[in-house]
C-alpha cells in the first residue's frame, strides 16, 4: 500500500512482475519500502529495490503484528495486511540498512540452512523416543545424513567468516568470552 495516498498493488512474486512494480515506485516520491520478512520470499523484490537505489527496509512480522493489534486491526488480509505495513513504516519509521554483501548473505543463509539442519535432527531423536524399535533405523540412517550435512555446513560457514574482515574480527571478540562458540559468535555478528 502507497501510504498516504491508500493505492494497493498486488503483484506476483515473478521477475518481470517486480521489475515493472519497481519501475512504478522509481516514479513515486518513497521515502521507505517496507516488507515483511516472509522466509525469503520477499528476497527477489528487495534486490530488486537495492539495485534500483531504493530505500527497502525488511521487518520483522512480529513486530508488524503487534503494532497491528496496538492499533485495534485482528482480521487479517493482504489488504488490511498492507495498511497495517503502511502504518507501522509511517508510525514507527524503521531504520534503512544498506544491502549485505554476497559474502555476508552466504553466511546468513548458511546459518538460515545450519539452524533448519539441527531442527530437523532434533525432530528425528524425538522419533527415536517415541516410535517403535523397528522404525529406529531408518531414523538413525537419517540422524548421521543430517550431522555430516551440519558439519559440512559448520565447515563452509568457518571458511566464509574467515573471508570477511567484519566478520571474522566481531567472531574473534565474541569468542573470547568464556562459553562463547563460534556459531553463537557468527549468530550474534549478523
Amino acid at each position: 500500500m502507497l501510504h498516504p495516498f491508500n493505492e494497493c498493488y498486488s503483484i506476483a512474486n515473478s521477475e518481470k512482475a517486480i521489475v515493472a512494480f519497481v519501475k512504478t515506485l522509481m516514479g513515486q516520491p518513497v521515502a521507505r519500502i517496507v516488507v515483511e520478512a516472509t522466509g525469503r520470499y520477499e528476497s527477489a523484490l528487495v534486490a530488486a529495490c537495492h539495485k534500483a537505489q531504493l530505500p527497502i527496509i525488511v521487518v520483522n512480522p512480529i513486530s508488524v503484528r503487534r503494532f497491528a493489534q496496538v492499533i485495534g486491526v485482528l482480521a487479517k488480509t493482504d489488504k488490511l495486511d498492507a495498511g497495517v505495513i503502511a502504518r507501522y513504516a509511517a508510525t514507527i519509521k524503521p531504520e534503512f540498512k544498506p544491502a549485505a554483501d554476497q559474502n555476508s548473505q552466504l553466511i546468513k543463509d548458511l546459518l538460515v540452512r545450519r539452524s533448519q539442519l539441527l531442527e530437523m535432527a532434533t525432530m528425528e531423536k524425538n522419533r527415536l523416543q517415541i516410535l517403535p524399535k523397528s522404525l529406529h533405523r531408518s531414523i538413525n540412517t537419517l540422524l548421521k545424513s543430517l550431522e555430516t550435512q551440519i558439519k559440512t555446513i559448520t565447515q563452509q560457514l568457518d571458511q566464509e567468516v574467515a573471508k570477511v574482515e567484519q566478520w571474522r574480527s566481531k567472531t574473534e571478540l565474541l569468542t573470547s568470552v568464556p562459553g562463547v562458540g563460534k556459531v553463537l559468535a557468527y549468530t550474534n555478528t549478523q
